[in-house]
């Protein structure tokens, strides 16, 4: 796991990371997958969250040339779901959908 870590490292700073991720949370509507998918929506909401943080990752921070998306993408979502999983999941428990959508 630590090539894995290091691997994310070398393409984007921990504090950047942090900040995508929590723009990503807000942005991925927490409430709108509660109210469509019930119980289920957690998972479509960690998936979405992650994959759109491991996309930004690779087409932002990875040398065009030098990457293969289907060998870095499943690294960088491994990485995000054991560092950022339950923080994600957190969220969207926590999340108060009494006056939106």
């Amino acid at each position: 796991m630590n090539n894995k870590i290091h691997f994310l490292f070398r393409r984007i700073e921990l504090q950047h990371l942090k900040t995508l991720l929590s723009r990503e949370l807000q942005e991925q509507l927490p409430c709108y997958y509660k109210k469509k998918y019930g119980e289920a929506g957690i998972g479509f909401f960690y998936l979405d969250v992650i994959d759109s943080v491991t996309d930004f990752v690779i087409y932002h921070y990875t040398p065009k040339q030098k990457f293969d998306y289907d060998i870095e993408a499943p690294i960088v979502k491994e990485v995000l779901k054991d560092l950022f999983g339950k923080v994600v999941k957190d969220y969207y428990i926590e999340s108060n959908c009494d006056d939106t959508l």
